[in-house]
């Protein structure tokens, strides 16, 4: 089965590591650290290493604007977890003004750009390869 594509935008893929924040059924506050994955006008899905609850409030800065929004949905798939989240009417972030370190447009690959199908990466690799970037994003962040 095909999943139908909810967006109201065009999905731009990025990339991006910043912190959650969320208050949980308890009113503790939780932080997880996240990769930006992909981004429309209205939303933005996060890479996590576990799930965020489903219809959560969650806040995260990128260069320094306050990005909020809810949780449409968070699945779990072989390198993590992915979250959607539609952004509030008060979300600071402009993405065009203020777009993460790494972004690319899939509509600007040309259909001759010679990309082709090679081995595919165990999901513990891939993991550990993700690991190593966010950890690298981290020390960077810190100097």
């Amino acid at each position: 089965m095909r999943d139908v594509e909810k967006r109201r935008g065009d999905r731009l893929l990025c990339a991006g590591l910043v912190e959650v924040r969320w208050t949980d059924a308890s009113g503790s506050v939780c932080t997880a650290f996240a990769n930006l994955d992909d981004l429309s006008p209205g939303g933005v899905s996060l890479l996590l290493d576990s799930p965020l609850p489903p219809c959560a409030h969650v806040e995260f800065s990128h260069s320094g604007q306050m990005v909020s929004g809810d949780v449409r949905h968070c699945t779990h798939t072989e390198i993590g977890w992915i979250a959607g989240v539609r952004f509030g009417s008060d979300s600071q972030w402009d993405p065009v003004a203020c777009p993460p370190e790494h972004l690319l447009d899939p509509e600007s690959v040309p259909e001759d750009a010679g990309l082709r199908e090679g081995p595919r990466l165990s999901p513990e690799a891939r993991s550990t390869i993700a690991c190593l970037v966010l950890g690298e994003a981290v020390r960077r962040e810190e100097d």
